[in-house]
């Protein structure tokens, strides 16, 4: 009985991170830093109560709002397909 070996090919790769002097800890991140805390304050009031918000309708009851749109797609399929036989002819008596 003849059988094949199969080669397996074992490869590594290493990936080298060299950071520049600007960009260390007192660098770049820190004047990033610095301007969302910026931005944090000039639209301060507009999210103050965003945290506290009531939850919406379907983040209470996901799987009524999953209900309610399947529905909906079903009787527009269903309206659409009447309109379609009565404009093909089709009457119901």
């Amino acid at each position: 009985m003849l059988t094949k070996e199969k080669e397996y090919i074992n490869a590594t790769l290493s990936i080298r991170v060299v950071e520049p002097k600007e960009s260390s800890e007192y660098g770049l991140f820190q004047t990033q830093q610095n301007e969302t805390e910026a931005s944090a304050e000039l639209c301060g009031p507009l999210f103050e109560f965003a945290g506290n918000a009531p939850p919406t309708f379907a983040e209470r009851f996901p799987r009524l709002t999953v209900c309610a749109v399947s529905i909906a797609f079903i009787m527009a399929a269903i309206t659409v397909e009447i309109s379609y036989l009565r404009g093909a002819g089709y009457y119901w008596p």
